[in-house]
């Protein structure tokens, strides 16, 4: 049976996977450089936050877990960015990108809040989130300046 730091990193890791692949989608599809920009450095960031994920896991011995999460609100959301997509909006991405980001936000939180992992494995998870933050305070301006 999975403990509970391995099943919430590989949520951690599901999320990164859904945001990693609708930021790339926002990127490909957006026809302003600034967003195009924002969106693919974000996509770029989730693959990196991935894989030190992937290393957490397999510090505990546990596989991670493959693909991205079907069931999880974040990818309904990063759904949502596809469908928004769709009728080329660029404030509608960015209030889903927003969306996504909160969520991420209250996984990472209760993540670093709540577990007991290795001091660099909360450092990581800690700097992640304040990464997260950051992002989403840029959306939010962003989405301000559209």
């Amino acid at each position: 049976m999975e403990n509970t730091a391995a099943k919430q990193l590989n949520l951690l890791l599901k999320r990164n996977y859904d945001a990693e692949k609708g930021y790339e989608q926002a990127s490909e599809q957006t026809h302003d450089d600034k967003l195009k920009a924002f969106f693919k450095n974000n996509s770029d960031e989730r693959y990196r936050f991935g894989h030190d994920i992937k290393e957490m896991l397999a510090d505990l011995d546990t596989a991670p877990n493959k693909g991205s999460s079907m069931e999880s609100d974040a990818h309904r959301v990063w759904m949502n960015i596809r469908e928004t997509l769709a009728l080329n909006d660029d404030k509608a991405v960015l209030k889903e990108c927003e969306r996504g980001e909160k969520y991420a936000i209250n996984d990472y939180t209760s993540a670093v809040e709540n577990l007991v992992l290795k001091p660099d494995h909360k450092k990581t998870l800690s700097n992640h989130l304040h990464s997260l933050k950051n992002s989403l305070q840029q959306l939010q301006k962003l989405e301000a300046l559209s």
